[in-house]
């Protein structure tokens, strides 16, 4: 069997004859270690691995394989490409609550509750893709600030406003849910969007 860590060969003298895939995996990771780079992707016998599959597989035996690649790259890059995606998404929401918002205005509350509950997803999204890149770079999201407030405090205000608009969907309170979208909902949306394009900005100049 052969391992290769982009196009380097690592050598596997190290590990026994019964050595598993994440064995594996963590002499790569240690290979890396401290060069500010991450293991972004595997392939097994020159077939890619979704990420998804890739826990499945560290129990498995090394000797199962002919060849296995390890990828790695900058984590930035694959933050970059998260956040730019949810940031479209989440942009993608502000018709809908525009037009949640005509609805309400019409007397059609149903079509209204099912417009945002249909966003929640997405927010929820956006959400752990700032919290989870936050991580991944080691920025402290209790002291790194975006027009004076940490990420924290960002976070925090977007899931009250959203526990607000849930709590008005199940109560089926229209007239609560067309004061906050009328008038709440906009302004908190188009201030995380605000934010979203410092965070990204900050990742692409650190």
């Amino acid at each position: 069997m052969t391992v290769f860590l982009d196009t380097e060969p690592i050598a596997t003298d190290t590990l026994g004859p019964n050595a598993r895939v994440g064995q594996l995996l963590d002499m790569v990771k240690a290979h890396v270690n401290g060069s500010g780079r991450l293991i972004l992707g595997m392939k097994c016998n020159e077939e890619d691995v979704d990420s998804d599959d890739i826990a499945s597989l560290v129990s498995a035996p090394i000797t199962e394989f002919d060849r296995l690649d390890f990828i790695s790259g900058d984590p930035r890059d694959m933050v970059l490409d998260a956040l730019d995606a949810v940031r479209r998404a989440f942009e993608q929401t502000f018709q809908v609550v525009r037009e949640a918002g005509d609805d309400l205005a019409r007397g059609d509350a149903q079509r209204a509750m099912n417009r945002l509950a249909d966003c929640f997803s997405v927010w929820g999204q956006t959400v752990d893709a700032v919290q989870s890149s936050g991580r991944l770079l080691g920025v402290d999201l209790d002291s790194f600030t975006i027009e004076d407030r940490t990420i924290t405090s960002w976070v925090n205000d977007l899931a009250t406003k959203l526990r607000e608009v849930r709590s008005a969907i199940e109560a089926r309170d229209s007239v609560l849910l067309a004061d906050i979208v009328r008038y709440e909902l906009d302004e908190t949306m188009q201030a995380w969007d605000r934010m979203l394009a410092g965070f990204i900005t900050h990742v692409e100049t650190a």
